[in-house]
This record gives structure tokens, C-alpha cells and sequence, in this order.
């Protein structure tokens, strides 16, 4: 395998109703020089029938095909399981819900080959229940942004994969914060975050980090106060933010009632 590669990895569970569509979103690319590999958590329904089926049509455009199947201790432990399974010098993670635009690969390629502890990210299409998409575009890089959670949206990261033996990879103990902690802790080791103004990925809502909101509330609070931040102005601040989101959710029901 050509050490320039690009490595993308995706970690699933029961997810029939949703993967073939991320396989296809890969399977027309338009660069198809990368390797693929999947992380299944021993899923129980059609989900691994579909890998083995899909396995031969990346196999046939000369994609490197790799997959385990095994019971894991949650989402950031398989995304672990894949980085160290990668071969190729950058990584990108798409979940089994979402889709890549046509040119995403093509377009990491021509900024990040040769590239050292580089984060490449950009936009990302909300894929709405109505069929709609929405684009969403990321925050700029400050502390104070910082504070509040997560300013940018992981399933747009590649990742050059010196920065994960640098830093670590995600903490497994987090259900949802994980891509956060991980985040925090890239900016504080001056890790480079380029931005590009183009839409990588297509994003499904439903995921675990859209159904645990308040999960999410708690630890991302936990990865700024184990990171020395004032534990009563974090408390509040998450406190106000919880609020404001659940009166803004109970707004958006008066429109369906």
C-alpha cells in the first residue's frame, strides 16, 4: 500500500436500513485511491451480509477492502480499532449513516498529501426527515467558542494519522463527547486546523450524539473541566445552554401540534 493513501473507516451496528448508502457515496468517488475499512460491532441483523456483498464491489475497483466483526466497548472504541488497523497517512471516519460528496477524497488529497499534524474539516450537509438538506458551516477556531462544546462537525475531519500517535486516539468512556475530547485536546497540543470552504459530508440525523443531548451536555462539561476550566462558570454556562436548547426544541413542537 503507498504510504500517500488515505485511509477511511467505518464503524457501524445494525445499521442495514442506512450503510448501502454510505458504500455507495464511496463506491463514486471520484479518486478511488484509498483503502476502506469497517469496524461492525457484531451486529444482529443484515448489516454484515451487506459488507460481504459490497466487499466484492470494492474489490472490483481495486479498493482495498477490510472489515472485522466483534463486540466492542462502544463507538470510540471502534473508531480506535480502525486507526490502528490504518495503513494510510491520512484518516478520515464516516459513519454508517452518512454519505460523502462525489469529490471529498479527491479534494483532501490535493491538500493534505505530504501534509504533517494537519486537521482538514469544512461544511456539512444536514440531511432533514422531509428529504431537504441544510448546510451547516462550522464556527471559527477561539477559546471562547471552545467553551460551549463542539465547534466543528467530526464527520467532515481528516486526520494526518501522526496526530493520533501524538495525542491518542478518542477516550472510549465517552458515549458521545468523544469527537469533542478529542478535538480539545488536538487544539491544545497547537495542532493545525485548516478549514475549506467546501461541503465533505452528508449527515443524518438520529445518531447517538442527536438523541443523547443531555449526555452530550454532561461530558462535554467533563472534558473542560478535567482541562482546568473553571468548574461553577462551566456548570453555568452548560446550564444556560441546556435551557436555551430545550425551550428552542419545545418551540419547534408548537409548529407540529
Amino acid at each position: 500500500m503507498k504510504k500517500e493513501e488515505i485511509s477511511i473507516i467505518t464503524v457501524c451496528y445494525n445499521s442495514e436500513n442506512t450503510i448501502q448508502e454510505t458504500f455507495e457515496s464511496l463506491l463514486n468517488q471520484s479518486d478511488l485511491d484509498f483503502e476502506y475499512i469497517i469496524v461492525d460491532g457484531n451486529s444482529k441483523d443484515n448489516t454484515l451480509n451487506l459488507i460481504k456483498e459490497y466487499k466484492k464491489k470494492f474489490e472490483e475497483k481495486k479498493i482495498r477492502f477490510r472489515y472485522i466483526s466483534e463486540k466492542d466497548e462502544g463507538i470510540y472504541d471502534a473508531m480506535n480499532k480502525g486507526i490502528n488497523l490504518a495503513e494510510g497517512c491520512i484518516i478520515g471516519i464516516l459513519n454508517s449513516d452518512d454519505c460523502y460528496e462525489k469529490n471529498t477524497i479527491k479534494i483532501v488529497k490535493e491538500q493534505m498529501l505530504g501534509k504533517k499534524e494537519m486537521i482538514l474539516h469544512g461544511k456539512m450537509n444536514l440531511l432533514l426527515e422531509n428529504g431537504e438538506k441544510k448546510t451547516k458551516v462550522p464556527k471559527l477556531l477561539k477559546s471562547k467558542y471552545l467553551n460551549f462544546g463542539m465547534i466543528f462537525f467530526h464527520p467532515t475531519f481528516f486526520v494526518t494519522k501522526d496526530i493520533y500517535i501524538k495525542i491518542g486516539g478518542f477516550n472510549k468512556h465517552f458515549r458521545v463527547a468523544g469527537d469533542f475530547d478529542f478535538t480539545y485536546r488536538a487544539y491544545k497540543n497547537n495542532i493545525k486546523f485548516k478549514y475549506l470552504d467546501f461541503i465533505f459530508t452528508n449527515f443524518r440525523l438520529g445518531g447517538e450524539s442527536t438523541n443523547n443531548s443531555n449526555i452530550g451536555f454532561e461530558e462535554c462539561k467533563a472534558v473542560l473541566i478535567n482541562n482546568g476550566k473553571n468548574k461553577i462558570f462551566i456548570n453555568a454556562l452548560f446550564n444556560y445552554k441546556k435551557l436555551k436548547t430545550k425551550l428552542y426544541n419545545n418551540f419547534l413542537l408548537k409548529d407540529k401540534i
